[in-house]
């Protein structure tokens, strides 16, 4: 009997110094955080709570999901409860709850992706701190394709493919019909396979037998119709576009169909019987996929007649020429030189017409210089 005594007596010790032992050492699921806000720090060496927050580590979108928050201690006393759920929501403080007793905890998240969960238990004065994660999964997946909208023919762009991370594939294989029942590619180009919740990269082409022409570029997901998207691309077949308008000043507008910025010039020459006159402006810079307008007002002598040229220069080499007249301070434009007469007829219809209401007597001023220009 006396030895059952000293027996029950050396485990009862046992058990105390292991207990004292790992409550003292480092805690895996919390720390004791000291200046409690709420109020000062009671703990004993021996008995200090163990605080736990555990639920699943993942789900579905707009899934009500639940969480157990627990808080171990001897002395049952009452807790504060402090959630970060990761997505701006935040319950602050509240309670007060039982220690030694699950407190289950519910949160529905709205948007796909992976959440970190802070949760903080205040006992006593003394904060314990857990984090948890939970993936958020969409069970209908949203499907992107995004890149140029505006491309050269000749020229290479590269494209980004994504697929939101889902319950049911990690890794896919897109398929891209560039011209509409034409064209099929799949990608990627190797045997390997994209990755759900990372972008992907793919590059294409557009070859020089195109026509400029606005294509309707539907990708979707190979073996996985219903996640698709349409990306409209215009294609043009030069890098830079010119236009040159204007009724009594004159604007050059260049197009910049490059993926990179670039700078023109402008070379202006008139010539009135054997006078000639030379001027350059610029340069003028053009942002990628942008366009510039230059506006430049010349004092014209409204009594005489100039032939008129315009030379349009960029950095990367593209040129462009563009002939005119002007007639009493008022351009008109050709679209090509040398101009048949019957173009400069229409062209000077054209624009008396865009102007009559300002100018109604414009084309009798000009009907009647004209038949008076050889005399001067």
């Amino acid at each position: 009997m006396r030895k059952k005594v000293v027996l029950v007596t050396v485990l009862l010790v046992g058990i105390l110094f292991l207990n004292c032992f790992v409550l003292a050492g480092s805690i895996d699921n919390g720390e004791i955080l000291q200046n409690s806000p709420r109020s000062d720090i009671k703990s004993s060496e021996c008995s200090q709570p163990i605080f736990t927050f555990t639920g699943p580590t993942k789900g579905l979108l707009r899934e009500n999901l639940e969480f157990c928050a627990f808080l171990l201690d001897f002395e049952g006393k009452e807790f504060y409860l402090y959630l970060d759920w990761g997505d701006g929501d935040i319950e602050e403080w509240i309670g007060p709850y039982l220690a030694n007793e699950e407190i289950i905890k519910s949160h529905v998240w709205n948007d796909s992706g992976t959440y970190t969960i802070q949760a903080t238990a205040d006992y006593d004065g003394s904060l314990f701190n857990v984090t948890w994660n939970v993936t958020i999964l969409n069970p209908n997946p949203l499907f992107t394709f995004t890149g140029p909208i505006k491309v050269i023919e000749g020229y290479t762009y590269e494209y980004t493919v994504y697929v939101e991370p889902n319950p049911y594939f990690d890794e896919y294989r897109i398929r891209v019909d560039w011209i509409p029942d034409m064209l099929i590619w799949e990608y990627p180009e190797d045997e390997k396979a994209f990755h759900t919740g990372v972008n992907g990269t793919i590059k294409y082409r557009w070859s020089h037998w195109l026509y400029s022409w606005a294509f309707d570029v539907e990708a979707w997901v190979k073996d996985n119709y219903s996640l698709k998207d349409t990306l409209t691309v215009h294609v043009v077949k030069h890098p830079t576009e010119f236009r040159i308008y204007g009724w009594k000043n004159y604007n050059i507008e260049v197009i910049n169909n490059r993926i990179t910025p670039i700078t023109f010039d402008v070379d202006f020459s008139m010539d009135w019987m054997a006078e000639h006159y030379d001027m350059k402006i610029g340069p003028f810079p053009v942002e990628a996929l942008d366009e510039f307008t230059v506006t430049y007002d010349y004092k014209w002598e409204e009594h005489n007649i100039y032939f008129t040229k315009y030379d349009i220069t960029t950095s990367e080499g593209d040129t462009f020429t563009r002939h005119g007249i002007t007639i009493f301070g008022y351009n008109i434009y050709f679209p090509s030189s040398p101009t048949p007469p019957y173009v400069i007829i229409r062209e000077m219809f054209r624009i008396w017409l865009e102007n009559w209401l300002s100018e109604p007597f414009w084309l009798i001023k000009f009907i009647g210089m004209l038949l008076l220009s050889p005399f001067f």
